[in-house]
């Protein structure tokens, strides 16, 4: 437990509330969801929740030309967004990256029953965030928002490595010149509607896909009012009040 006590004679802006507690349960952390939180006031017991779904995305990304088809890529989304396990067809064996969260561990285990239940030999590479693995079918990962989605999207377009693996020349020409007009272009809402055709295209061609949308809620005191929370999580607590109690 962290805990963060107001300096009262701090000369600028002084906190609300004499204290914030941060609590870590690391008994949690192999299957409670890191993205659910809450804020507690003494003898509260009414709350409310606030949440945002702009926090990042979870793709999935196939590398293989051979691999890049309508039937693949549906039976693919088919399989992530099912309770239970789906057999896969298509060409073996398989290989495939996943990053180091929760999320992408259920994706890659869910990946592996269906290949299985194909008979399909299937080889998973567990990854640290924003290293894919090299030489894979597919890759499944996350792209982060981190407070400005069009920023975001350019650096996943941009830096992703393997594009000469899963483009052709013509496709990487596009994905070059697209890259370069919302480069120069200083209009924000133009940059976004340039980047989604983007993901629209790559997933047109069945090539990327969004398997799931990452959301933050935050469950509060219904007293505790102007709560806002931003693309990286955070809510800013210059802007929050309390009401009086009646």
């Amino acid at each position: 437990m962290l805990r963060l006590t107001r300096n009262n004679e701090f000369s600028g802006k002084t906190a609300l509330v004499q204290h914030i507690e941060l609590w870590i349960h690391e008994d949690w952390a192999a299957d409670k969801k890191c993205a659910e939180n809450f804020f507690f006031l003494n003898e509260e017991e009414d709350t409310y929740t606030a949440s945002t779904a702009d926090i990042g995305y979870f793709f999935l990304l196939l590398n293989h030309r051979e691999l890049q088809t309508s039937s693949f890529k549906h039976q693919l989304e088919a399989l992530f967004s099912s309770e239970q396990a789906i057999h896969l067809e298509c060409p073996a064996p398989l290989t495939f990256s996943f990053e180091n969260n929760n999320e992408n561990r259920a994706f890659a285990t869910k990946l592996h029953q269906g290949l299985s239940l194909g008979g399909i030999e299937g080889t998973g590479t567990q990854v640290v965030y924003g290293h894919p693995a090299a030489n894979q079918s597919l890759a499944i990962g996350g792209i982060r928002l981190e407070g400005n989605r069009a920023t975001s999207l350019f650096a996943f377009f941009k830096l992703y490595p393997y594009w000469d693996k899963a483009l052709t020349w013509k496709q990487q020409d596009k994905l070059r010149q697209a890259l370069s007009v919302c480069r120069a272009t200083t209009d924000a809402r133009k940059r976004e509607t340039l980047l989604d055709e983007l993901l629209l295209w790559l997933y047109q061609d069945h090539i990327l896909a969004i398997i799931k949308s990452e959301d933050l809620t935050l469950t509060l005191p219904s007293r505790i009012r102007g709560v806002e929370i931003n693309s990286i999580g955070w809510c800013d607590f210059a802007q929050l009040w309390i009401k009086a109690k009646i």
